[in-house]
C-alpha cells in the first residue's frame, strides 16, 4: 500500500516506474525497481494546473490529455517539464512502442514519441467512420476505435508489406524512414 496525501486520478505503468497524477495536478514518478519497496524518484510540479488523462507510459517518456483544453502533453519521467501540443477536437490518446495515437473528433493521427510535434501519415488524419467517438487503444501493433456506429481496427506494426506504401489490409504502415500511410479498406 502506497498512502498519498492527496487523491490519486489517474496512473501508468512502464518504464520500470509507476506514474501517478494527482488530484493537484502534479505528477509524481515512482521507482518500481524493487517493487516491494517502491521510491519516490521525481515530482513534476505543475503550478498551471494543466489535466493529465488518459496517462500512457512507454519506455521513459509520458503522454497524457486535456481534451477539455485540447492539449496533448509529452514529457520524460523524472524530467522537470513537458510539452503541449495544441490538439483541436482532441478525444483521446494511446501510445503502443514509439508511437503516439492522438484521436480527434472523426480522425486518427500517428505521431512519434520523441518528436510529437508532426503526423507521421503521408496523407494527414485517418477519417473515420464509427460516428461519435467514445475510445481508443492501442497494444501489440494494433489499434482500436470505437463509436456509436462501431468499431475500427487498425495494424499500426509500423513495417509495411514488402517495404512500400500502398493498399494492404487497413492499416498504418511505416514509409520510408519516418512517415507512415494509412491503407484502404
Amino acid at each position: 500500500f502506497l498512502p498519498q496525501e492527496e487523491p490519486v486520478v489517474d496512473v501508468a505503468l512502464g518504464g520500470g516506474a509507476l506514474l501517478l497524477a494527482m488530484e493537484s495536478g502534479e505528477l509524481r514518478v515512482l521507482d518500481l525497481s524493487d517493487v516491494y519497496s517502491p521510491r519516490l524518484e521525481a515530482v513534476l510540479p505543475n503550478p498551471g494546473g494543466v489535466a493529465h488523462e488518459d496517462l500512457a507510459v512507454s519506455g521513459r517518456r509520458f503522454v497524457s490529455a486535456d481534451p477539455a483544453a485540447g492539449e496533448v502533453h509529452v514529457g520524460l519521467l523524472g524530467g522537470a517539464a513537458w510539452e503541449s501540443l495544441a490538439v483541436p477536437d482532441l478525444v483521446e490518446v494511446a501510445v503502443d512502442g514509439e508511437a503516439l495515437f492522438v484521436l480527434t473528433e472523426g480522425a486518427l493521427d500517428v505521431r512519434a514519441l520523441a518528436e510529437p510535434s508532426e503526423s507521421l501519415l503521408v496523407d494527414g488524419p485517418v477519417t473515420l467512420e464509427t460516428g461519435t467517438l467514445l475510445g481508443l487503444r492501442a497494444e501489440a501493433g494494433r489499434v482500436a476505435i470505437w463509436g456509436r456506429r462501431g468499431v475500427e481496427v487498425f495494424r499500426a506494426d509500423g513495417v509495411a508489406e514488402r517495404g512500400e506504401c500502398g493498399p494492404h489490409v487497413r492499416g498504418l504502415h511505416a514509409c520510408g524512414a519516418a512517415r507512415w500511410q494509412a491503407s484502404a479498406l
